[in-house]
């Protein structure tokens, strides 16, 4: 008898369909109320439609499957990305009109299945930390995560190198998990995010001292976070971003964004649900997150069925 665990992930691509079919009738009615009966639901009421204003496109034709934003804070306007699994180990320095910048393929790294992207303290500098923690079919023993000096984006664009920092092996201590969203704290403790194909998504934690150690990390669950998700409507979490200033951690799924607030209790992120937005029906596939800024979110997308990648403000 197929086990549970390969039950639920023969089921993808019948996921993939609904997901498709319902993204779709959303587009066509235009973004509304959730009925999402998430704990963030529950706390801040139904979904309400975001602000968005879309800003621009991906304009490198090798960007396809952008599956993670982070916003240069050293840099203003730069927006780092990556494609996902099947694509070389190259992040891409982009900016909200998705003007074609600098690329840089990533010395000694190799692209399983990138999915995230957070820029964090590595000693006395700033790391853009590279989570190739994608596992579509929750076989990988192990999943890696990458740091880079942040490289200095030039004027004009081209394409170019830069070394790997180090890396981090991290195996999870109740067996493989696909993730596509990871966090770093200012004091450089980082966060997996599970997709939540199981119908839950869990939380692991990679202290900053373990970076030290190189050794590989057995990562346990801290939490459940409050999200409920499903195959069915497009609620797997693709992304998350901690607020500049720490404060707030917005989750976003295909279809909806969800902000946590830090209150005196919260012990490891923002855990506090306060509001959810509803972005349906908005891009080809929603997958990345971050902050502009401590009021808006900037959203970005894979290609879609001739369609390219695009790149939305939100403000939620």
């Amino acid at each position: 008898m197929p086990s549970i665990r390969g039950l639920v992930y023969a089921a993808s691509a019948l996921a993939a369909l609904i997901l498709a079919l319902g993204l779709a009738r959303s587009a066509r009615h235009g973004a509304g109320t959730s009925s999402d009966s998430s704990a963030v639901g529950r706390a801040a009421g139904r979904s309400e439609p975001g602000a968005a204003r879309q800003t621009g496109v991906f304009q490198d034709p090798r960007l396809t499957e952008s599956s993670a934003a982070t916003v240069s804070r050293s840099q203003p306007g730069i927006i780092w990305t990556l494609n996902d699994s099947g694509n070389d180990a190259r992040i891409f320095a982009t900016d909200s009109a998705g003007t074609k910048r600098w690329s840089y393929h990533v010395e000694q790294a190799a692209n399983v299945d990138w999915e995230a992207l957070s820029l964090g303290p590595c000693g006395t500098t700033i790391c853009l930390f590279i989570a190739d923690i994608g596992d579509n079919n929750a076989v990988r023993d192990h999943v890696t995560i990458y740091r880079i000096v942040e490289p200095t984006v030039e004027a004009g664009s081209g394409d170019t190198s830069s070394p790997l920092l180090d890396s981090l092996v991290v195996q999870y201590a109740d067996g493989p998990h696909d993730a596509e969203a990871f966090v770093v704290k200012p004091s450089g403790d980082a966060f997996i995010i599970t997709k939540g194909r199981e119908g839950a998504a869990w939380m692991y934690e990679i202290p900053a001292t373990q970076w030290a150690s190189h050794e590989p990390l057995r990562a346990q669950s801290l939490a459940q976070v409050a999200i409920q998700t499903s195959f069915v409507g497009g609620r797997l979490i693709t992304d998350a971003a901690l607020s500049p200033e720490g404060d707030q951690l917005a989750v976003r799924t295909y279809r909806t964004v969800y902000i946590f607030s830090r209150t005196p209790k919260s012990r490891w992120l923002p855990d506090q649900p306060t509001r959810s937005c509803d972005v349906a029906g908005l891009e080809p596939q929603g997958e990345g997150v971050d902050w502009w800024n401590s009021r808006t979110l900037v959203l970005t997308s894979e290609r879609g069925f001739a369609r390219a990648g695009t790149i939305f403000l939100l403000s939620c």
